[in-house]
This record gives C-alpha cells, structure tokens and sequence, in this order.
C-alpha cells in the first residue's frame, strides 16, 4: 500500500467510523503461535517466547525474515528488545563480537532491559546484541514538547567508532503521540547511507501522522506500508 493510499483511507476511514486508528485490524485476529514461524532456526529459538498483542505477532516475524533475508545486513539499531533482538540475531546471522555487536537495541525500561539480556544469553547471542538502557525524556520539537527516548552524548559511548546500522527498526518507545519520532533523527549518525527504516504499528494514528511527516521533511523516501498485522512502514535514506 503507497503512503498516499494509506493517508487517504486513513482520513476517510475516520470520518466514516470515528475511529483513531481504522485501518488497524482487530488484535484478536493476529498469530502469536511460534509453531507458524516459517523459518525453522527461528521458529526454534522464539519456541520458549510467549508473543501478544504488544510484541510482534508471527505475520510480521515472517514478513521481517523475508524482507529482511532478501539482502545481507551486516547491523540493526532498534528502537525496543527482546523478540526482535533474538529475530533480527538470526536473520544476520551470529557474527558479532563483544563490544562490536550486529544488533543494539534501545529500551526504555532497566527491568525489561535485563530481561531482554537475559534472554539473549540464554539464547547464545550476548556478543551479537547489545542492550542499552535508554530512558525518556521530554524533548522540545517543532511539534510541541515530546516524550521520547533521551539519546544523549553517552548513549552510544560502547560503540566502536564508526558503528553504523543498515536498518533502522523502530518499535518503540512506548509512548503516545509523537513519541517515535525524535530518536529517528537523534540517531542519524549511526545509520549507513543505505540504511533502511523499516517502522512497526504504521497503520495505528500516531504512527501514520510521523510516517507522513518524515516524507514531508525529506530526509527519508517511504516505499510503503505493508499491510501485514498493524502495518510496517519501509523507507530509504535519501
């Protein structure tokens, strides 16, 4: 689905049902049985995971393995831990060092943080991801004041310099309105010239309003929406 097609029924969905997020599809509806995981090593290391309604769901793990699998990508910076870490792990394959991981991973919450590094190392991928604390904070923006990640000076400090990311995966923080948004720019500086933003929920109202911003800025060109589950948004750096 093009942006263009996603905003416009988008709007009329509103007008005609008076919901925030019409396109969104019914929850209850999603897959969250591991066992339909398409790919095999995948499918066997997400085994012990309980998904739901506020991680991926197993039509979007499958969509990322294709899409994700078309092209060999050597990092992941995400915006949130835990199932996409272990997904995106496998999908690029285990050849990351400590201190000089494939996937950093943003997260909001030190409890969850653990939990995530936990579940990485019992999975054997503690040199391949890196967990980093990131806490909100307000931000003053253009839009009005926004509480988002706060990527700071030191956030990055472990990174080897130079570290940059082929994708961008953007699945948090969880936070409402433009929350999203900030970190995609605080971040530029550790995103290849190539890389791909790929953005989880796109069809829910908020996500839609940032995806429609940031092609009206012009930094980023959008290929799209997918319509799979709550919708995934691609774009290339221009």
């Amino acid at each position: 689905m093009s942006l263009r097609a996603a905003m416009f029924w988008h709007k009329f969905g509103r007008i005609i049902t008076r919901a925030e997020s019409p396109l969104l599809p019914d929850t209850d509806d999603f897959n969250f049985s591991t066992s339909n995981i398409n790919d095999e090593k995948i499918r066997k290391a997400l085994s012990s995971v309980k998904l739901t309604r506020w991680s991926l769901d197993v039509d979007s793990i499958n969509w990322l393995i294709k899409f994700v699998g078309l092209k060999k990508h050597d990092r992941v910076l995400e915006f949130g831990s835990g199932t996409s870490s272990i997904l995106f792990a496998n999908i690029c394959g285990g050849n990351g060092e400590e201190h000089n991981p494939v996937i950093v991973s943003l997260e909001q919450d030190k409890d969850y943080a653990e939990q995530s590094r936990d579940m990485i190392k019992a999975d054997g991928f503690e040199d391949n991801v890196t967990v980093i604390h990131c806490p909100l904070g307000e931000r003053e923006h253009e839009l009005g004041e926004i509480t988002g990640y706060n990527v700071t000076d030191k956030t990055f400090s472990e990174l080897p310099q130079g570290w940059k990311s082929d994708i961008l995966f953007v699945d948090g923080p969880a936070t409402d309105g433009w929350g999203r948004l900030p970190a995609i720019a605080d971040c530029a500086d550790y995103l290849s010239d190539e890389c791909i933003l790929i953005m989880d929920d796109a069809l829910r109202d908020d996500e839609l309003k940032i995806v429609s911003y940031l092609a009206e800025q012009g930094d980023w060109k959008f290929d799209g929406i997918a319509p799979v589950s709550k919708g995934i948004a691609v774009a290339r750096r221009k």
